[in-house]
């Protein structure tokens, strides 16, 4: 499980196991995996496993909170060691323009694989609207 310990900073990130659901959680040995980073401590949505890779989606908060979605490739994960890389050098999904639903933020996403090898995907976004404030 990963969680951020930071509240509304969002700079660190902690991943835990557990047998059971319930617990007991340990933290991982390499924690916090992500120090004094905004830019890609925050979860943005559950680990992608496809095709042997797994993805860590997410928040950039670097300005604001969840500006956009960046994607992480985990390259090893087990008891003793935890390492990531950009999946992407873009961000996966941003703010738009002016006429979008998500003119302002983008902070979640959930990807599914459909079943012609298409792909879906759940977002979570925010739209500026009269009184509200950056």
């Amino acid at each position: 499980m990963f969680a951020c310990d930071t509240p509304f900073k969002h700079r660190s990130l902690r991943l835990f196991h557990g047998r059971h659901l319930e617990g007991p959680w340990v933290e991982h040995h390499r924690g916090p995996i992500v120090q004094d980073n905004a830019r890609i401590a925050r979860p943005a949505g559950r680990v992608l496993a496809f095709d042997g890779r797994l993805i860590r989606f997410a928040q950039d908060c670097s300005t604001r909170y969840g500006r956009q979605v960046r994607a992480f490739e985990i390259t090893r994960l087990d008891q003793e060691n935890y390492s990531e890389g950009p999946a992407s050098v873009k961000p996966i999904i941003g703010p738009g323009t002016k006429g979008y639903w998500r003119t302002s933020r983008m902070h979640h996403i959930d990807v599914h694989a459909g079943p012609s090898g298409g792909w879906i995907a759940c977002v979570d976004g925010w739209t500026l609207h009269g009184n509200d404030v950056e």
